[in-house]
């Protein structure tokens, strides 16, 4: 079966699951069509980019409690497409030696500061969405936060779990009560906590 064939079933497949896998991916997608391409008009991130954004999201965030709300579901997204972005890479789901982001000709830089505004202020973006965002505003994405972005390009092995738990830690939608895996994002959080600033 070709790539081509697999990929759609895969989202098929996350559509039939329970919780908001498919719902986050069209709010990234009417967003990046309407913010971040103005409506279409500027060159930026395709559909395609997105959904192999929401394929490592469900295996890196594999427990429906993850998926439950809609603003959380949106920021599992979120971080993933953050890191991508932040280390130039975009690993393709079923070949991550490809990198989607490599020879796109897109102005990452420009990208990511995009994304981290709605990831900052989604409200800004959303706006009939603004009900779904929770009680408390996510905090403003500092130089802390930029650096725990980057950590996988210079240590792969925080294309993890525990790794992207710390980056919802830090946008204050990590909900999970599982304490084998609070444990391991804890020991995470250790390590990198002199780059999480003082408001880590």
């Amino acid at each position: 079966i070709s790539t081509d064939h697999l990929l759609p079933r895969l989202l098929s497949a996350l559509g039939s699951l329970q919780g908001h896998h498919l719902d986050s991916l069209s709010i990234l997608d009417r967003v990046n069509h309407e913010r971040w391409r103005d409506s279409g008009q500027s060159p930026g991130l395709t559909f395609g980019h997105l959904k192999m954004v929401l394929l490592w999201a469900s295996v890196l965030f594999p427990r429906p409690e993850d998926w439950a709300e809609l603003q959380g579901a949106v920021y599992r997204l979120l971080v993933v497409l953050l890191c991508c972005l932040a280390t130039r890479n975009l690993p393709h789901f079923l070949h991550p030696e490809w990198n989607l982001l490599q020879d796109a000709g897109l102005d990452l830089h420009v990208l990511c500061q995009h994304v981290e505004h709605f990831a900052s202020q989604p409200e800004v973006s959303l706006r009939i969405h603004v009900t779904h965002l929770g009680r408390s505003p996510p905090p403003r994405i500092d130089n802390g936060v930029k650096a725990l972005l980057q950590l996988p390009a210079s240590d792969p092995s925080h294309w993890a779990t525990a790794y992207f738990d710390v980056l919802l830690d830090k946008f204050h939608v990590f909900n999970i009560q599982d304490t084998d895996r609070i444990s391991a994002m804890q020991s995470i959080f250790r390590k990198t906590k002199t780059l999480g600033g003082e408001d880590s």
